[in-house]
């Protein structure tokens, strides 16, 4: 189990979370039950328009009408299967948060979720916060060559790592590669 890296107490934290727990409840349960209600309504020939299903749902639970329709839209676009799926990983506000991420990017939620998921181990265990998975989204979006040149520097760290660790008979072989590495760099214009 990964350590606990935050400053609040185990105690507290795991009550802050079993909070966060019961709004996952409700916030799902209220998006299913507006969506229910609305098909309803169109099946029983209700005019019933739905700016004003959810401003008394909001009146109802006592939150705003803003609250209602981002539970309701963000229940649509991730669905029931993503959203159980990752259940125990990410709450409204990540999933709410992703959103762009997967429009800007033209990736499927799903996609963006998987991504997310495996960062666990770099915040204690515990998913991405949502301010950082905002702060992404805000991003200037990098392009073609910025991440190239990410991903050769990635493998430029990765075969540095390999050398220090690589068994005796393949120490040839990794400084190859990394020699490869550097002079494809080199070749692409990009100097150390």
């Amino acid at each position: 189990m990964a350590q606990n890296k935050f400053s609040i107490h185990d105690n507290y934290r795991n009550a802050l979370i079993a909070l966060a727990d019961q709004g996952e409840e409700q916030w799902r349960a209220a998006a299913r039950l507006l969506d229910a209600l609305i098909d309803d309504a169109a099946a029983e020939k209700i005019a019933l328009p739905k700016m004003k299903a959810y401003q008394d749902a909001a009146a109802l639970l006592g939150v705003k009408t803003v609250t209602v329709r981002g539970w309701v839209a963000v229940h649509t676009i991730v669905g029931d299967a993503l959203l159980d799926e990752f259940d125990s990983v990410f709450r409204f506000a990540h999933w709410r948060a992703m959103l762009p991420i997967a429009k800007r990017e033209g990736k499927p939620v799903e996609e963006i979720a998987r991504d997310l998921a495996a960062t666990a181990d770099d915040y204690a265990g515990m998913p991405i916060p949502p301010d950082v998975i905002a702060a992404r989204a805000a991003s200037k979006p990098k392009t073609s060559r910025e991440i190239f040149e990410d991903e050769i520097n990635r493998a430029r760290a990765a075969l540095s790592i390999a050398i220090n660790h690589a068994p005796h008979e393949f120490i040839d072989d990794v400084t190859t590669l990394a020699r490869r590495i550097e002079e494809f760099a080199k070749k692409a214009g990009m100097e150390k």
